[in-house]
């Protein structure tokens, strides 16, 4: 299952804009780089050994592409 936003960050106007994920790396490897998921792409094979972080956040993305 897909990981989830913890609901405080939804219910408190105060809380951090931005929370680290807890689980989100490991649901990535295992949804999108482990070669056995339905969902793997071997273009993405090098993202296995990268260094990524992950935040929840409920500021809006105000950039625009054109």
């Amino acid at each position: 299952m897909r990981p989830q936003p913890p609901i405080s960050l939804f219910e408190n106007i105060s809380s951090p804009a931005f929370i680290p994920t807890e689980n989100m790396p490991e649901w990535i490897k295992a949804t999108f780089l482990d070669p056995s998921s339905p969902l793997h792409n071997e273009e993405h094979a090098h993202l296995a050994h990268a260094e990524i972080g992950f935040l929840w956040t409920v500021v809006e993305n105000s950039h625009r592409l054109p």
